[in-house]
Parts: structure tokens; sequence; C-alpha cells
């Protein structure tokens, strides 16, 4: 094989590996790009539970303060502000 020839060959060579490379690099980036986004999702999705966790916790609350309100109206008509005894 002559040196042009070997030239010419490990010229192709070395383009296929730029090629190569450059796809690889291309892919490392996409992938990049996806991890970004799933982290920002990801932080979304946190700060929604915190919300949603939050909102629960309200609710709940707010269910027994309603009901002990009830309670504490329903106990001022009762006489001496007993509760009738159970009978079994």
């Amino acid at each position: 094989m002559s040196v042009s020839a070997e030239l010419l060959k490990a010229f192709k060579d070395l383009t296929t590996f730029q090629n190569s490379v450059k796809e690889i690099k291309e892919s490392h980036s996409k992938i990049e790009q996806k991890v970004d986004q799933y982290i920002k999702d990801l932080g979304k999705l946190e700060a929604n539970l915190e919300n949603l966790k939050d909102n629960v916790k309200n609710d709940i609350l707010g269910e027994i303060k309603y009901d002990l309100a009830r309670v504490q109206t329903l106990l001022e008509f009762l006489p001496n502000n007993k509760l009738p005894s159970s009978k079994n």
C-alpha cells in the first residue's frame, strides 16, 4: 500500500471517528436536556405535593373546628351543659 493510500485510509478513519464523536456529543446533549427537564418537573411535583399536603391539613383542621363549634353550640342548649348519659 502506498503512502498516499495509507494517508487516505487514515483520513477516512479519522472522519468516521469524528462523526461518531459528534453523534455521541449530540446524544449526550439531548440526554442532559432531558435530565434537566426531569429535574424541573420533579421540583414542580414536589411543590404540588407540599401544596396538596397543606390543603388537606387545612381542610381537616377546618372540619374539626366546625365540628367543635357545633358541639359547643349544642352543649349550650342542654340543661346544665351536660351531655345526656347513655343507657344500656
